[in-house]
């Protein structure tokens, strides 16, 4: 959220007065923002979401009577389409890495479905070796350690056990500590 305000509500709309903005300056604007700016419909849709969760907040506390954002749409179809990668192909993109760090993080990556975030958060204390299991309870992001994206995520990943066998033999290293 604070990106979202940082990146294009403020450098937008941080000098006009919050009750003068009206439905179609912000529904032209949010059309620039796809067609211009090449953002997707779904990041349009969050930073619609944003605006009107701070004109909900406005009104809330008394500070706006009216949220502008009730008249503006946007739309929230992606485009997105994930790419189904079968364990031989995973297999030879591990083959084809040099770096043995890189190869952990690859086969981590495909064996737990974790976001790249929590994936490079992890320290050796997170496996638990016992319960055939990862502990995902951070994300590393922006430099530093934070909660993870969502609750849901906060939780266990399964640790298969070519993954757990990869890991054994990685040597508490430069390479992959």
């Amino acid at each position: 959220m604070q990106h979202i305000c940082n990146d294009y509500l403020v450098p937008r709309f941080g000098d006009a007065v919050a009750a003068d903005i009206k439905p179609p300056e912000i529904q032209r604007w949010l059309k620039i923002l796809h067609e211009e700016k090449g953002l997707s419909w779904s990041t349009v849709s969050k930073i619609r979401g944003v605006m009107s969760w701070a004109y909900k907040t406005g009104i809330l506390h008394q500070l706006l009577s009216v949220n502008p954002m009730q008249a503006v749409e946007t739309r929230s179809k992606t485009t997105y389409r994930a790419i189904i990668v079968r364990p031989e192909q995973t297999l030879q993109i591990l083959l084809l890495l040099p770096n043995p760090i890189h190869r952990i993080l690859v086969l981590a990556a495909a064996a737990t479905a974790l976001r790249s975030s929590a994936l490079l958060s992890l320290r050796w204390a997170d496996l638990k070796w016992q319960e055939n299991r990862i502990r995902v309870s951070k994300r590393w992001s922006n430099g530093k350690h934070g909660k993870t994206k969502t609750e849901a995520s906060d939780g266990y990943a399964p640790m298969h056990p070519v993954l757990a066998q990869q890991l054994r033999d990685c040597k508490p290293s430069a390479l992959c500590l």
